[in-house]
């Protein structure tokens, strides 16, 4: 949320929010004052990204796009984006990288900006860990369980994770 810069009155996409970190920036950025159009596959969120046609149903204007799904297709998304839009880049649950042409960003002043490998899963984190905490440690973001599984379930819970039929995290306990 910090690396996009998102602010008070914007509009973000947030694909995948029925997932731990889609859920969080959900969350953390409607108590900015955001306004989010959030997608979810089976059905969980207004718009269905298990449609392939998914993208059309996504409001243009948007501000800021926190893109977890990737492949070609992501590419559709720049034309949702107001001018000078921010694209952040984080999750590939299509088993693709996003793609994108500058031709989609340059004459609309868009930005992407990339997030993933150690620099963004080491210093960044670090940098919002205190923060993260102290949310939690106030009630004011509450970690969303979907289930939890003894250690011996691991296969279990392994197969929870993959039917995508949660809302939060899997959680094994020793």
């Amino acid at each position: 949320m910090n690396t996009a810069d998102v602010k008070a009155g914007e509009t973000v996409l947030v694909e995948a929010v029925s997932g731990a970190i889609g859920g969080y920036l959900a969350r953390l950025t409607e108590q900015k004052g955001v306004r989010v159009v959030a997608t979810a596959g089976k059905g969980k969120a207004d718009i269905d990204h298990d449609d392939p046609d998914w993208r059309q149903k996504v409001p243009e204007g948007l501000d800021v796009v926190f893109e977890s799904i990737g492949g070609p297709r992501a590419a559709e998304l720049t034309a949702k984006l107001g001018p000078f839009g921010r694209i952040l880049a984080y999750g590939m649950l299509s088993g693709e990288l996003p793609v994108f042409s500058v031709t989609d960003l340059i004459p609309r002043g868009l930005t992407v900006i990339g997030f993933g490998g150690p620099d963004a899963y080491g210093k960044r984190v670090a940098a919002v860990r205190d923060e993260a905490l102290r949310l939690v440690a106030d009630g004011t973001l509450t970690p969303v369980l979907d289930r939890t599984y003894p250690l011996a379930d691991v296969a279990a819970a392994h197969a929870r994770v993959e039917s995508r039929e949660g809302i939060g995290k899997v959680v094994l306990v020793p």
